[in-house]
């Protein structure tokens, strides 16, 4: 492949992950106050990609699972621009919340 086909090639994929990752942000906007059902996808899929659990078993099926649920998590936050620690903290204040 000559080297300008490669970098159009490239330019191609940066575009459709350009225009994805502003996608999840006007979806979950990082930089304002969450709405109150963004906040809840955010949690559900914290909880359903099993974020900070560090006990699975030793089922290599369930771990497998696992592993993919939070490589589906780390790409829709790392398109939506939160650094990990402060979606971390996010999530603890919105357990918090619920617990009250």
């Amino acid at each position: 492949m000559r080297l300008v086909d490669q970098a159009k090639t490239m330019v191609a994929q940066y575009s459709v992950f350009n225009k994805t990752a502003v996608a999840f942000r006007n979806i979950f906007n990082p930089h304002g106050a969450l709405h109150k059902d963004q906040t809840r996808v955010l949690q559900e899929l914290h909880k359903f990609c099993y974020v900070g659990a560090t006990d699975h078993g030793a089922d290599p099926i369930k771990m497998a699972r696992i592993a993919g649920r939070r490589e589906v998590y780390n790409w829709i936050v790392g398109h939506i621009g939160y650094e990990p620690f402060d979606l971390e903290m996010l999530m603890k204040q919105m357990q918090e919340a619920e617990n009250e």
